[in-house]
């Protein structure tokens, strides 16, 4: 950012030189994302589950949904931006259908009966059930 704000500077004739010019970009290594172990994932069900444990004073459901949320985001891939806004009407057979985000293509993504069945014990009158 300084180089390219010193950069600019110069381009607007508002310096003679670049003193920016000789600072380097650092170098950054990532890690790649790794998908949960089985552990992990127990873990996190089991959290999803034990919620009202955890909150006694909160209402009776939320831990059925907290679970089909993340069942959803585990066996579909969806971001939690995108399942919290799911709608049931994407849900046809068992397969949940999606949209690509870059060219526009169809896609269905089939859903174990696991997943199926924790959404259906959401609130069903919803079209949202999260």
């Amino acid at each position: 950012m300084v180089r390219k704000f010193f950069s600019f500077c110069l381009d607007s004739d508002w310096l003679e030189k670049n003193p920016a010019k000789a600072v380097k970009s650092p170098v950054v290594h990532y890690e790649a994302t790794r998908p949960f172990t089985d552990d992990e994932m127990n873990s996190i069900t089991w959290a999803a589950e034990s919620v009202r444990e955890a909150h006694p004073k909160n209402p009776v459901g939320p831990e059925k949904k907290l679970l089909a949320l993340v069942l959803l985001m585990r066996y579909s891939g969806l971001r939690i931006s995108d399942a919290v806004m799911f709608g049931r009407s994407k849900l046809k057979g068992g397969n949940l259908f999606l949209r690509q985000q870059k060219t526009k293509e169809p896609v269905w993504v089939p859903l174990p009966e696991k997943v199926i069945n924790a959404l259906a014990t959401c609130d069903e009158g919803n079209e949202h059930p999260f």
